[in-house]
């Protein structure tokens, strides 16, 4: 079933809606499913399941909690109730494609539990080949739960136009990093991710409006992860109200080269940023003054938004000192932020980008959104959680950052496929870099030249946020 709906922030209501509409039999009255093992979820061998076909269902939202959700349109494809008719192959026999166990599901019924095997390479795949489904104005919206973040190597979505899948478009999104905590993904936390076609890998020449099979796929670093697939859905891009998408340029940690080196060059091109202030660090040495951002909030129109209170909590991060500690920083740097005049709503940039789900939830109680230092996949416009903003970090002129070349890149694909491209920087400076914190002058003035001539606007966070908030954006592409 494909379900069509503008669907604001959630509650109990909403939530009772679609548990009644998602618990519908997928392929409509009459194709009741009962639960199978592995592989059963599809038609009989050598027949194909019916083919979808849009349907408006009011009152449908997302499987997140309401703090994570802004309004979209959303057009479901599949929530894997039953009768959804994917196919699972090369999978563990603990997988089951109707799992109805009390907590394996975050709407409807049941979902998709697929368990990889455990050798470091195998693909676990769920398929269908008998869907119709059109990209055309969308991004592709997935939820799912994953047992280990870490040790997921591959989380795949593939879409195409034949079983074959000759002519596809993918999106890895697996996390594949150090730590947990640094990415978009938490051990055993239902996630909702929107995919952006700027990060599509395309095999042969497939078309957006034709699409007619699905594949997720789920592969390990060697140790067998399960992952529950519960919905797979489109969701409107924000073609009418910004074609070219949108940029956001950050900095962090307050350090005075923003003032005096990065602030004229966004001048010239009318541009705003959004710094996270470290309150502790505010007027050392090689640091803005409190009158440096105050005049980036009064002259230049900057937003000032939240990093840490102390250069403690900055140097152990949110997830390296107690919860407690966690509300009572950011409770004093909101404190203090209003005291010294700065007004409007707060974004929190977690110390590394480290955050669990304890401090979003306490984040998510005191400010608007919260900026992740996370960039496998680019952020959309409405994001899939306003809590979790990914953004480039690392932007720099040393090996290993992300370098000039690249963002302008990531520039070209955000304003060609709309996206929201977040960028954060730290450093400015004349001189070489010595540190992958630090862009060169040159790097900075060609990275904002080129955002200036691609017509994407650049707006701070709040702004952002605020029409995705305002439900402007949940409107068919």
């Amino acid at each position: 079933m494909l379900a069509a709906s503008a669907a604001g922030i959630g509650g109990a209501a909403a939530y009772g809606a679609l548990r009644a509409i998602s618990g519908r039999d997928e392929h409509g009255p009459g194709r009741s499913g009962r639960p199978g093992r592995p592989g059963q979820g599809g038609p009989p061998a050598g027949s194909a399941a019916p083919a979808a076909s849009a349907a408006p269902v009011a009152g449908a939202s997302a499987c997140v909690p309401p703090q994570q959700q802004v309004p979209v349109h959303r057009t479901v494809i599949t929530r894997f109730q039953p009768g959804h008719g994917f196919v699972l192959t090369g999978a563990a026999a603990e997988s089951e494609v109707n799992d109805t166990a009390a907590g394996n599901f975050a709407c409807g019924a049941q979902s998709a539990r697929v368990v990889t095997v455990g050798n470091d390479h195998t693909y676990a795949n769920l398929t269908s080949t008998a869907l119709r489904f059109d990209t055309t104005g969308k991004y592709l919206a997935v939820t799912f739960r994953v047992s280990s973040a870490l040790d997921a190597r591959t989380l795949e979505l593939e879409i195409a136009n034949d079983a074959a899948f000759t002519r596809s478009y993918s999106w890895q999104f697996a996390d594949r990093v150090a730590n947990l905590g640094s990415g978009f993904t938490y051990d055993d936390e239902w996630e909702q991710i929107f995919l952006s076609f700027a990060d599509a890998v395309t095999t042969g020449r497939p078309d957006r409006a034709g699409l007619t099979a699905i594949r997720l796929r789920a592969q390990d670093h060697g140790r067998p992860v399960t992952v529950h697939w519960q919905e797979v859905a489109l969701v409107s891009d924000p073609g009418k109200r910004f074609p070219r998408g949108a940029a956001t340029i950050c900095f962090d940690d307050v350090y005075a080269s923003q003032y005096t080196l990065a602030r004229p060059v966004l001048a010239a091109h009318g541009f705003r940023g959004t710094v996270a202030v470290i309150r502790q660090a505010i007027g050392l040495e090689s640091a803005m003054s409190l009158a440096d951002l105050r005049s980036l909030q009064d002259e230049y129109g900057w937003e000032i938004g939240c990093h840490a209170n102390t250069l403690a909590v900055h140097h152990e991060t949110d997830i390296g000192v107690p919860l407690s500690a966690v509300v009572s920083d950011l409770r004093s740097e909101l404190a203090f932020l209003r005291r010294s005049g700065f007004t409007g709503e707060k974004i929190h940039a977690y110390p590394s980008g480290r955050w669990n789900p304890a401090v979003l939830r306490a984040v998510s109680g005191y400010c608007g959104s919260a900026r992740l230092d996370f960039f496998r996949t680019q952020e959309t416009l409405p994001p899939a959680d306003p809590y979790k903003l990914r953004a480039c970090g690392s932007i720099s002129s040393l090996p290993g950052g992300h370098s000039a070349a690249a963002v302008k890149r990531y520039i070209d694909a955000a304003a060609e496929h709309r996206s929201w491209l977040i960028l954060i920087f730290h450093k400015i400076v004349t001189g070489t870099p010595a540190q992958r914190t630090e862009c060169s002058l040159a790097d900075f003035e060609a990275i904002v030249g080129h955002l200036a001539a691609s017509g994407m606007p650049v707006l701070t966070t709040a702004e952002v946020m605020r029409h995705a908030r305002s439900g402007e954006l949940a409107v068919p592409s």
